[in-house]
Protein backbone atom coordinates (compact mmCIF):
# COMPACT_ATOMS: atom_id res chain seq x y z
CA UNK A 1 0.00 0.00 0.00
CA UNK A 2 1.61 3.51 -1.07
CA UNK A 3 0.67 6.80 -0.35
CA UNK A 4 1.12 9.94 -2.86
CA UNK A 5 1.34 13.49 -1.45
CA UNK A 6 1.11 17.14 -3.37
CA UNK A 7 3.47 19.25 -2.25
CA UNK A 8 3.43 23.19 -2.37
CA UNK A 9 6.09 25.50 -4.05
CA UNK A 10 8.09 25.90 -0.71
CA UNK A 11 8.05 22.23 -0.18
CA UNK A 12 5.40 22.03 2.64
CA UNK A 13 2.64 19.60 2.05
CA UNK A 14 -0.80 21.38 0.74
CA UNK A 15 -3.62 21.31 3.59
CA UNK A 16 -6.06 20.16 0.84
CA UNK A 17 -3.44 17.64 -0.34
CA UNK A 18 -5.07 14.44 -1.81
CA UNK A 19 -4.02 10.67 0.00
CA UNK A 20 -4.19 8.25 -2.60
CA UNK A 21 -3.64 4.34 -2.26
CA UNK A 22 -2.68 1.98 -4.87
CA UNK A 23 -3.53 -1.28 -4.53
CA UNK A 24 -0.87 -3.61 -5.88
CA UNK A 25 -3.05 -6.74 -6.63
CA UNK A 26 -4.79 -3.69 -8.44
CA UNK A 27 -3.81 -1.02 -10.27
CA UNK A 28 0.24 -2.23 -9.97
CA UNK A 29 -0.40 -5.89 -10.58
CA UNK A 30 2.98 -8.30 -10.26
CA UNK A 31 3.57 -10.81 -12.05
CA UNK A 32 5.69 -12.57 -9.02
CA UNK A 33 2.70 -11.89 -6.71
CA UNK A 34 0.35 -14.22 -9.09
CA UNK A 35 2.82 -16.50 -9.27
CA UNK A 36 3.29 -16.65 -5.52
CA UNK A 37 -0.57 -17.29 -5.20
CA UNK A 38 -0.33 -19.96 -8.00
CA UNK A 39 2.63 -21.72 -5.68
CA UNK A 40 0.62 -21.23 -2.29
CA UNK A 41 -2.35 -23.18 -4.22
CA UNK A 42 -0.51 -25.90 -5.71
CA UNK A 43 1.04 -26.39 -1.82
CA UNK A 44 -2.22 -26.25 0.08
CA UNK A 45 -3.97 -28.55 -2.63
CA UNK A 46 -1.07 -31.14 -2.39
CA UNK A 47 -1.71 -31.05 1.28
CA UNK A 48 -5.31 -32.00 0.97
CA UNK A 49 -4.49 -34.74 -0.70
CA UNK A 50 -2.07 -36.22 1.71
CA UNK A 51 -4.80 -35.95 3.91
CA UNK A 52 -6.82 -37.65 2.28
CA UNK A 53 -4.60 -40.51 1.14
CA UNK A 54 -4.49 -40.40 5.33
CA UNK A 55 -7.80 -40.55 6.21
CA UNK A 56 -8.97 -43.49 3.21
CA UNK A 57 -6.45 -45.53 4.56
CA UNK A 58 -7.91 -45.62 8.33
CA UNK A 59 -11.26 -46.48 6.29
CA UNK A 60 -9.54 -49.95 4.75
CA UNK A 61 -10.40 -53.57 6.23
CA UNK A 62 -7.81 -54.97 4.65
CA UNK A 63 -4.27 -54.08 5.90
CA UNK A 64 -2.28 -54.22 2.88
CA UNK A 65 -4.89 -51.39 1.57
CA UNK A 66 -4.36 -49.68 4.63
CA UNK A 67 -0.99 -49.75 4.46
CA UNK A 68 -0.59 -48.87 0.13
CA UNK A 69 -2.73 -45.64 1.06
CA UNK A 70 -0.95 -44.87 4.15
CA UNK A 71 2.42 -45.30 2.08
CA UNK A 72 1.28 -43.07 -0.43
CA UNK A 73 -0.49 -40.25 1.90
CA UNK A 74 2.78 -40.23 3.97
CA UNK A 75 5.25 -39.63 1.04
CA UNK A 76 2.78 -36.71 0.16
CA UNK A 77 3.27 -35.41 3.34
CA UNK A 78 6.88 -35.72 3.28
CA UNK A 79 7.05 -33.53 0.36
CA UNK A 80 4.70 -31.40 0.99
CA UNK A 81 6.41 -31.20 5.11
CA UNK A 82 9.90 -30.43 2.53
CA UNK A 83 8.17 -27.26 0.02
CA UNK A 84 6.83 -25.60 3.00
CA UNK A 85 9.96 -25.63 4.89
CA UNK A 86 8.45 -27.65 7.82
CA UNK A 87 10.85 -30.44 9.41
CA UNK A 88 8.72 -31.83 12.27
CA UNK A 89 6.02 -32.62 9.53
CA UNK A 90 9.07 -33.98 6.61
CA UNK A 91 10.60 -35.99 9.60
CA UNK A 92 7.21 -37.30 10.99
CA UNK A 93 5.98 -38.36 7.46
CA UNK A 94 9.31 -39.95 6.77
CA UNK A 95 9.38 -42.28 9.69
CA UNK A 96 6.02 -42.72 9.10
CA UNK A 97 6.81 -43.77 5.21
CA UNK A 98 9.78 -46.26 6.26
CA UNK A 99 7.42 -48.17 8.58
CA UNK A 100 4.78 -48.51 5.64
CA UNK A 101 7.25 -49.86 3.57
CA UNK A 102 8.60 -52.08 6.26
CA UNK A 103 4.92 -53.69 6.42
CA UNK A 104 4.62 -54.12 3.18
CA UNK A 105 7.81 -55.47 2.39
CA UNK A 106 6.48 -58.13 5.21
CA UNK A 107 3.12 -58.86 3.51
CA UNK A 108 4.54 -59.64 0.19
CA UNK A 109 7.64 -61.68 1.18
CA UNK A 110 6.01 -63.72 3.94
CA UNK A 111 5.50 -67.51 3.07
CA UNK A 112 1.89 -68.42 4.39
CA UNK A 113 1.22 -71.95 4.98
CA UNK A 114 -2.15 -73.14 3.47
CA UNK A 115 -4.33 -76.43 4.18
CA UNK A 116 -7.51 -77.40 1.94
CA UNK A 117 -9.91 -79.10 4.18
CA UNK A 118 -12.77 -80.69 3.03
CA UNK A 119 -15.85 -80.52 6.16
CA UNK A 120 -18.89 -82.96 6.06
CA UNK A 121 -22.27 -82.15 5.62
CA UNK A 122 -23.92 -80.75 8.98
CA UNK A 123 -20.61 -79.06 9.83
CA UNK A 124 -20.98 -76.41 12.68
CA UNK A 125 -18.10 -74.58 12.01
CA UNK A 126 -19.06 -74.24 8.65
CA UNK A 127 -22.32 -73.32 9.38
CA UNK A 128 -20.77 -70.74 12.31
CA UNK A 129 -18.42 -69.12 9.46
CA UNK A 130 -21.22 -68.76 6.70
CA UNK A 131 -23.59 -67.07 9.13
CA UNK A 132 -20.75 -64.62 10.60
CA UNK A 133 -19.61 -63.73 7.53
CA UNK A 134 -23.38 -63.37 5.93
CA UNK A 135 -23.46 -59.86 5.03
CA UNK A 136 -20.02 -59.52 3.27
CA UNK A 137 -21.21 -62.98 1.23
CA UNK A 138 -24.10 -61.42 0.21
CA UNK A 139 -22.19 -58.49 -1.20
CA UNK A 140 -20.39 -61.22 -3.73
CA UNK A 141 -22.94 -64.11 -3.81
CA UNK A 142 -25.93 -61.55 -3.70
CA UNK A 143 -29.34 -63.98 -2.36
CA UNK A 144 -26.79 -66.78 -1.59
CA UNK A 145 -28.65 -69.56 1.17
CA UNK A 146 -26.82 -72.38 1.94
CA UNK A 147 -28.92 -75.54 1.51
CA UNK A 148 -26.92 -79.15 1.88
CA UNK A 149 -27.55 -81.48 -0.97
CA UNK A 150 -25.43 -85.78 -1.28
CA UNK A 151 -23.70 -83.99 -4.43
CA UNK A 152 -22.21 -81.19 -2.73
CA UNK A 153 -18.46 -80.31 -1.96
CA UNK A 154 -17.34 -78.20 1.38
CA UNK A 155 -14.15 -77.09 1.54
CA UNK A 156 -12.15 -74.77 3.73
CA UNK A 157 -9.39 -72.71 3.14
CA UNK A 158 -7.18 -72.60 6.50
CA UNK A 159 -4.05 -69.90 6.23
CA UNK A 160 -1.76 -70.21 8.95
CA UNK A 161 -4.39 -72.35 10.21
CA UNK A 162 -7.13 -69.67 10.89
CA UNK A 163 -10.00 -69.87 8.10
CA UNK A 164 -9.52 -67.90 5.20
CA UNK A 165 -12.52 -68.39 3.15
CA UNK A 166 -14.88 -71.20 2.00
CA UNK A 167 -15.60 -73.17 -1.43
CA UNK A 168 -18.80 -75.13 -2.05
CA UNK A 169 -19.62 -76.97 -5.26
CA UNK A 170 -21.73 -79.31 -6.93
CA UNK A 171 -20.41 -82.14 -8.14
CA UNK A 172 -21.81 -82.65 -11.62
CA UNK A 173 -19.75 -85.37 -13.09
CA UNK A 174 -16.41 -84.08 -13.97
CA UNK A 175 -17.13 -80.40 -13.25
CA UNK A 176 -17.47 -78.60 -9.81
CA UNK A 177 -20.69 -76.05 -10.52
CA UNK A 178 -20.05 -73.38 -8.11
CA UNK A 179 -21.97 -72.15 -5.04
CA UNK A 180 -19.82 -70.32 -3.10
CA UNK A 181 -16.40 -69.36 -3.11
CA UNK A 182 -15.67 -67.05 -0.73
CA UNK A 183 -12.52 -64.89 1.22
CA UNK A 184 -12.71 -63.21 4.30
CA UNK A 185 -11.89 -59.97 4.90
CA UNK A 186 -8.95 -60.01 5.29
CA UNK A 187 -7.62 -62.74 3.07
CA UNK A 188 -8.50 -61.08 -0.30
CA UNK A 189 -5.83 -60.82 -2.09
CA UNK A 190 -5.79 -64.25 -4.93
CA UNK A 191 -3.63 -65.97 -2.58
CA UNK A 192 -6.64 -68.52 -1.38
CA UNK A 193 -8.13 -69.22 -4.25
CA UNK A 194 -4.37 -69.68 -6.32
CA UNK A 195 -3.91 -72.28 -3.97
CA UNK A 196 -7.63 -73.70 -4.10
CA UNK A 197 -7.13 -73.82 -7.96
CA UNK A 198 -3.22 -74.34 -8.16
CA UNK A 199 -1.27 -76.33 -6.04
CA UNK A 200 -3.77 -77.39 -3.69
CA UNK A 201 -6.01 -78.63 -6.78
CA UNK A 202 -5.38 -82.00 -5.60
CA UNK A 203 -8.53 -81.91 -3.35
CA UNK A 204 -10.66 -80.91 -6.23
CA UNK A 205 -9.16 -83.71 -8.37
CA UNK A 206 -9.49 -86.73 -5.85
CA UNK A 207 -12.92 -86.03 -6.57
CA UNK A 208 -12.48 -86.81 -10.21
CA UNK A 209 -12.92 -82.85 -11.60
CA UNK A 210 -11.76 -81.38 -14.67
CA UNK A 211 -13.13 -78.34 -14.70
CA UNK A 212 -14.11 -75.55 -12.19
CA UNK A 213 -17.78 -73.51 -13.35
CA UNK A 214 -19.24 -70.87 -12.04
CA UNK A 215 -21.01 -67.05 -12.49
CA UNK A 216 -20.15 -63.84 -11.90
CA UNK A 217 -23.04 -60.90 -10.87
CA UNK A 218 -20.69 -58.41 -9.89
CA UNK A 219 -17.87 -57.04 -12.26
CA UNK A 220 -15.38 -56.97 -9.06
CA UNK A 221 -16.16 -60.68 -9.07
CA UNK A 222 -15.85 -60.94 -12.81
CA UNK A 223 -12.15 -59.16 -12.48
CA UNK A 224 -11.35 -61.51 -9.87
CA UNK A 225 -12.18 -64.81 -12.13
CA UNK A 226 -10.25 -62.88 -14.93
CA UNK A 227 -7.18 -62.63 -13.00
CA UNK A 228 -7.42 -66.84 -12.13
CA UNK A 229 -7.41 -67.63 -15.51
CA UNK A 230 -11.37 -68.08 -15.64
CA UNK A 231 -12.45 -68.13 -19.45
CA UNK A 232 -16.25 -66.72 -20.29
CA UNK A 233 -18.58 -69.17 -21.71
CA UNK A 234 -21.56 -67.47 -22.40
CA UNK A 235 -23.06 -66.26 -19.17
CA UNK A 236 -20.76 -68.64 -17.27
CA UNK A 237 -16.83 -68.88 -16.33
CA UNK A 238 -14.82 -71.56 -17.11
CA UNK A 239 -11.60 -72.67 -15.42
CA UNK A 240 -9.79 -76.17 -16.70
CA UNK A 241 -7.92 -77.63 -14.00
CA UNK A 242 -7.38 -81.29 -15.33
Amino acid sequence: MGFEYTWTARGEPSHNSELRTHDDRGERSEPGHTLRAMTGFALDLLGYVASAFVVASLAMSSVLKLRILSLIGSTTFLVYGLLIGSIPVAITNGVIMVINLVFLYRLFSYEAEFDVVEVDAGSKFLERYLEHNATDIDAVWPGYRHRQHPDQLRLVVFRDMVPAGVFIATIDGTTARVELDFAGRDYRDLKNARVLFGSGRGVLRDHGLERVVTRADTAVHRRFLGQLGFTRDGDEYVLNIA
